[in-house]
C-alpha cells in the first residue's frame, strides 16, 4: 500500500525503463484473483492509493476498461475455490467476502469521482457512443452490480 502510493506513478505504470517496463498495475489486477492471506484487500489498496492520484485520461481510461474484467476473474476465481469446499454457509462466505467487496466498492467510487471531469469533457462520451463510452458503461454496469451485491446486508 505504501508502495503505491510513495512511488512515482511513471514507474508504477511502466513508462520508465529503470523498473524495466513492468506494469505493475496489471499484477495488482491478477492479484485481485488470490483471497489467501488478503492478498486481494491488499491489491485493492494499492489500486485506490493510485486512483487517487492525478491521473491522465490515457491511463485512467485504460484503469475504466480493465476494471470490469478483472472483478470478473477475480469473483470466478472465487467461485472455483467455493466449489471445492462443500460445508460453507452462504453467510460464511459473504462474510469472508465483506473486506474484499468493501474495499473494492470504494476504490472503484474513488476512480469515478475523482476523474469525473474526464467524463464530462470527453465529447464521444457524452454523445453516448465509441469505445469510451462502451468501457465507462460497463464500468457503471460493475458500479450498479456492486451496489446490488448482498454483502452490504451482512454489516
Amino acid at each position: 500500500e505504501k508502495f503505491c502510493s510513495a512511488m512515482p506513478l511513471d514507474w508504477i505504470l511502466g513508462g520508465s525503463p529503470a523498473n524495466g517496463g513492468s506494469d505493475f498495475v496489471s499484477a495488482l489486477l491478477h492479484l485481485m484473483r488470490e483471497d489467501t492471506a488478503d492478498v486481494q484487500v491488499v491489491a485493492v489498496r494499492c489500486l485506490e492509493q493510485l486512483a487517487t492520484r492525478k491521473l491522465d485520461v490515457k491511463v485512467w481510461m485504460q484503469f475504466v476498461t480493465a476494471m470490469p474484467q478483472a472483478v470478473g476473474e477475480a469473483n470466478d476465481a472465487a467461485s472455483q475455490a467455493r466449489a471445492g469446499r462443500t460445508t460453507v454457509s452462504q453467510m460464511d462466505v459473504l462474510v469472508e467476502q465483506l473486506p474484499f467487496h468493501r474495499g473494492l466498492s470504494r476504490m472503484l467510487a474513488l476512480l469515478l469521482s475523482a476523474h469525473v471531469s474526464y467524463i464530462s469533457t470527453d465529447k464521444d462520451i457524452l454523445k453516448g457512443q465509441g469505445p469510451k463510452y462502451q468501457a465507462l458503461a460497463a464500468y457503471l454496469n460493475l458500479l450498479a452490480e456492486m451496489l446490488a451485491h448482498p454483502s452490504g446486508r451482512i454489516c
